[in-house]
């Protein structure tokens, strides 16, 4: 997949012929299940947090 090995989703929509970027990620969306989880884990290291888990959550 294009965009997961890091292809600009912005040409990925011009060659695909999509109108949108987001119709190109919506697309996509599920071809990177773990997203969710790598995007939180970048977010923590950029917020500089701990892999403490408040409760309740």
């Amino acid at each position: 997949m294009l965009i997961f090995g890091g292809a600009n989703v912005k040409t990925v929509q011009l060659a695909m012929g999509h109108t949108t970027p987001t119709v190109t990620l919506n697309t996509y969306v599920g071809y990177w299940p773990d997203a969710v989880d790598q995007t939180r884990t970048l977010v923590d290291s950029a917020l500089g947090c701990t892999d403490v888990v408040p409760t309740g959550t």
